[in-house]
């Protein structure tokens, strides 16, 4: 018989991500300060390297 067990990390993710920049400026107001929120996540992939 498989267990089924409870997500209980998804909807704390979700609304991290959702309202990270709430989240820091209530809880940690002076990191929130040192953060620029005005810059964009840059994509890139890093090159494989082999033997």
């Amino acid at each position: 018989m498989k267990q089924t067990t409870a997500n209980y990390d998804e909807p704390w993710k979700e609304a991290l991500s959702e309202y990270f920049e709430a989240f820091l400026y209530f809880f940690f107001p002076e990191v929130h300060q040192l953060i620029s929120y005005q810059l964009s996540v840059i994509s890139y992939q890093l090159p494989v390297i082999s033997d």
